[in-house]
């Protein structure tokens, strides 16, 4: 039996950072230098494909995750190219799960049929929160409304292997609040739900006003009834 593995591929390209986000990312707004980034990028990325293929030895690649930044930012059909590329480089079975992580301001249908084509079953949408008033502190680009319409389109598109990112201690959240977004999330009946706490990470905008006593936080006994 052959030992298995999992890929990560890292796509940088965001509409813009996020307050709380440490990873790396670039925010594009001119599309013509859009587009020259993407070319060079997916260029390296396939080099890197290449250089790795040599080094795998019998380890077989039951899952492929693209992460981000914001892959769905990037056009569908260039994800659809890359994981026909790397499919053939790394020898993917057929029933290995392909992932990608999705931002609900760029899921369209057009989107997911193209993905669902490439062989991708499953999404990672990053919801967050269902508060219109946190989404804008995070710095997030959709709306609550967004996240229910991506739901939707994703199960039109015969998804039904999804994942719903979600937060809980951030700046001005209240016990309240966690409890609608937790109960809206299950009502859309993902798959998982990934609930991460909120870490405050050096060099980020939420960090720095951290340090200078300008965020206000839920506190550790809150935070931890929220866990």
């Amino acid at each position: 039996m052959k030992p298995t593995a999992g890929i990560y591929v890292h796509v940088p390209f965001c509409l813009r950072k996020c307050e709380y986000c440490d990873f790396y990312s670039i925010v594009v707004s001119n599309r013509p230098q859009f587009r020259a980034l993407v070319d060079s990028y997916l260029s390296a990325l396939r080099s890197e494909a290449r250089h790795y293929a040599h080094w795998v030895g019998e380890y077989e690649f039951d899952t492929l995750f693209f992460g981000g930044g914001t892959p769905t930012f990037v056009p569908a059909r260039d994800l659809a190219e890359l994981i026909a590329f790397l499919r053939e480089t790394f020898k993917l079975p057929p029933n290995a799960e392909i992932s990608v992580e999705a931002n609900p301001k760029t899921i369209s249908t057009e989107t997911l049929r193209i993905l669902g084509e490439a062989g991708v079953n499953r999404i990672s949408l990053g919801a967050q929160a269902f508060q219109a008033s946190l989404l804008t502190v995070l710095g997030r680009t959709h709306t609550a409304a967004a996240i229910s319409e991506s739901v939707a389109a994703l199960k039109e598109a015969g998804f039904s292997n999804f994942s719903l990112d979600l937060m809980f201690g951030l700046p001005g959240q209240t016990m309240d609040d966690w409890r609608d977004t937790l109960e809206k999330a299950v009502a859309l009946e993902p798959t998982h739900l990934s609930c991460y706490s909120l870490i405050l990470e050096e060099g980020t905008p939420f960090h720095a006003l951290y340090v200078k006593g300008e965020l206000k936080l839920p506190g550790d006994d809150v935070e931890r009834e929220m866990l």
